[in-house]
Formats: structure tokens, C-alpha cells, sequence
């Protein structure tokens, strides 16, 4: 079925102009419409009812996304590009900014210039350990309405916050351990930062979830040497973990060391990746127990969205519940996981 923009393509004019034109809306020429309209018939063109609806101007959305962390932060923005690319028949509009981490501070020029097309909303994903509240005030204060979409800074200002629910990945790794280690048996975590709010919330439930056991709990900071030299470190100490749970997503260094030294262990990794999904085909990983990033970018493109165009107001804080993957139920692509 034709879209907006293979009309476009084939009028050799904007989406805007097509919508105007198959709307009735001024400023379109009468060859230019009829052209347009020729062009609907022959395509095969339905109108989308949802989108026909809404009967309002432009809304531009505003993206700032760190440009490390591939492994997690790319995924999201996969998903906010995906949603984004299937509301242009909506007349929504974007600017994606990339910012790094290590300046003085981070993510404020690259807001500023945002603000500087006066956009009817921004997304947000940090990275780090920076407080971003001053930056989040920054938009707050200029009335833009703002999601921030991976992890949060508590107690900021925003629409909605929207991550993966981290104790609950914590509790469904252990669970799968449980099942597969011996009765009995402690395991460890490999979480990425302690002092990032998600990776805490992960290790206090994992340790919660083993009452009474020896749980071995350390930190790779995502960098995959630290990584390589903490489970190395785990699998050749004197009490020896029966189960890891891989907690961050930066995973090759301890899968890498899983492989040399990890015999007989059982294995929980983070997110769906090529070294995750490579350990899981290969046994060197039981499941894994995919925080959905790809998703999360999606779903909070359409919170914003909603509240932009309908006034629909989203959760103050947004949840989302894992997946776990087997060998069996791999997903091909993220867009399998929608």
C-alpha cells in the first residue's frame, strides 16, 4: 500500500505539501494538487484515518542521545528513529542530536541548539554518572515537555521517565540461575556501574533473590577489560560462583573469559547483541534477558507523541518488563521484539 511519502517520491514535493494537498489545505497550487491526487489514485492510496484525523500543523520532536554505549544507547535509538519514521504521515518532524559524555557538560550545547528550532518536545537518553538536572531543567523551564528514555536522573523534571524495569531483570535472571545451578550453590553479578541507579536496583535484587547465599557482586564500569579481568578474577577464586549473571550489556570481555575459564558455568547475559546472541548460540550462555532498548525508544516516541497531539498524559514512570531468550526463541531482528 502506497504512503504519504511514495507520493511524495513520485510528485517530486514534500510529505507536508502531499498531506496539504489530499487534505484540502491551503497553499497548495491547483496543478500541484491535481498532480497529487493523480498520482494517489494511481498508487493506490488509502488515507489513514488516525493520521487524517489529527488535523493540525507541524510538531517537531527534539532527540539528544549520547554518541558511547553503542551496545545499549544504539538500539534506542534504532527504536526512536523506527517510531519516528512511521508518524511522518502525522506531519512529526525530528532532530537528532548526539552529545559525548566527557565534556564539562554534557548534553548542553547540543540541548541548546535543539531549543534553538523550538521543538514541541524532547526526548532524553543520559549517560554516565552526570547529574542531569540542571539540564533537564533547562527544558523544563522553557515549557518543553521531556521524556528521558534508558535510565533517569531522580528526581528531575519530565513528562515521563521510561527504562527497563531493573529489578525485575534481576529476579528473572535468578530465577533462571536457580534453575540450572545446584542446590544450594551461590552465584555472581557482573553489573556495569553500582552508582548508576538501574545497576543498584539490580543488585539488590539479586542478592535479595538468594537469601542466605554468598553473592559475589562486581562492578566492569561497561568497559570490556574490566569486564575480562572481574569474571576471570570470580571463575578462579576459591569460592567459585556456580552461576554469573552478566548484568551489563557490554559483554564480550566476560563472555571472552567465560569461554577460557568457565567450564560447567551457567550463564545469564543482558540484552540481545552480537557477542550475547553468539554466546547463546554457542552454549557459552543459558538465556538471556533482553532489557528491550529497542522497544523502549519506540514505545517512548508514542508516549510523547500522544501527549503532544491528543493532551494524553503518560505515567510518571514507565516500566518495561524483560524478555527472556533462549536459543530457541532468538529473535532475528529488533523488530521482532515490537
Amino acid at each position: 500500500m502506497a504512503t504519504i511519502r511514495d507520493i511524495a517520491q513520485a510528485a517530486g514535493v514534500s510529505p507536508s505539501t502531499v498531506t496539504k494537498a489530499l487534505s484540502g489545505a491551503a497553499g497548495v497550487s491547483d496543478a500541484k494538487r491535481a498532480l497529487i491526487s493523480r498520482l494517489a489514485r494511481e498508487l493506490g492510496y488509502r488515507p489513514n484515518r488516525a493520521a487524517s484525523s489529527l488535523a493540525r500543523t507541524h510538531l517537531r520532536i527534539g532527540v539528544l542521545i549520547p554518541s558511547e554505549w553503542p551496545v545499549y544507547h544504539e538500539p534506542i535509538r534504532r527504536g526512536i528513529l523506527y517510531a519516528l519514521e512511521r508518524l511522518r504521515d502525522y506531519l512529526i518532524e525530528s532532530s537528532v542530536r548526539y552529545y559525548r559524555t566527557d565534556t564539562p557538560s554534557p548534553g548542553r550545547p547540543e540541548l541548546e541548539a535543539l531549543l534553538g528550532q523550538n521543538p514541541d518536545g524532547i526526548l532524553f537518553c543520559p549517560g554516565g554518572l552526570t547529574d542531569y538536572r540542571p539540564l533537564l531543567t533547562l527544558a523544563h523551564d522553557r515549557g518543553i515537555p521531556l521524556g528521558v528514555v534508558g535510565d533517569r536522573t531522580p528526581d528531575a523534571p519530565g513528562l515521563f521517565t521510561l527504562e527497563a524495569d531493573a529489578a525485575r531483570c534481576a529476579r528473572t535472571a535468578a530465577g533462571f540461575l536457580s534453575l540450572c545451578m545446584p542446590q544450594g550453590a551461590h552465584a555472581a553479578m557482573l553489573a556495569g556501574t553500582l552508582a548508576i541507579a538501574s545497576h543498584g536496583e539490580k543488585a539488590a535484587a539479586f542478592r535479595n533473590a538468594f537469601p542466605g547465599r554468598q553473592i559475589a557482586v562486581v562492578e566492569s564500569h561497561d568497559r570490556d577489560e574490566e569486564a575480562y579481568a572481574a569474571v576471570k578474577s570470580l571463575l578462579q577464586s576459591k569460592n567459585r560462583p556456580s552461576g554469573l549473571y552478566i548484568a551489563s550489556s557490554v559483554a564480550e570481555g566476560a563472555l571472552e573469559a567465560v569461554r577460557e575459564h568457565g567450564d560447567g558455568l551457567c550463564v545469564v547475559a543482558t540484552d540481545v547483541s552480537a557477542p550475547t546472541r553468539a554466546g547463546l548460540l554457542d552454549g557459552t550462555v543459558g538465556a538471556i534477558v533482553d532489557q528491550t532498548p529497542f522497544t523502549q525508544g519506540m514505545r517512548a516516541v508514542y508516549y510523547l507523541e500522544r501527549w503532544l497531539s491528543e493532551r494524553q498524559a503518560p505515567p510518571k514512570e514507565i516500566l518495561l518488563t524483560p524478555r527472556l531468550y533462549l536459543a530457541g526463541n532468538l529473535p532475528d531482528s529488533d523488530e521482532e521484539v515490537i
